[in-house]
């Protein structure tokens, strides 16, 4: 699974290379820690960290900041 990681964020950053002038249209995703505090409640942090990558995803395709998704929204990838 590490080496899978280390091959996308390879293949990312040879493609932000090669496209020097591509922008991000989000910015900001919201609170930049959102797993410790999930770890303190116990989630395992592999766990946690699947929960948070969900919750991003969700708000990159809505092209929200992750504090403008809803409760209801948020609650699908945990009842934390």
């Amino acid at each position: 699974r590490g080496a899978a990681l280390a091959h996308d964020n390879l293949l990312v950053l040879a493609w932000a290379k090669e496209n020097p002038n591509y922008t991000v249209g989000i910015t900001n995703l919201g609170e930049q820690d959102l797993i410790a505090p999930a770890v303190k409640k116990g989630v395992a942090f592999r766990d946690a960290h699947e929960i948070v990558g969900k919750a991003v995803a969700l708000g990159v395709a809505e092209e929200k900041d992750l504090s403008e998704l809803t409760l209801e929204q948020l609650q699908q990838f945990s009842d934390l």
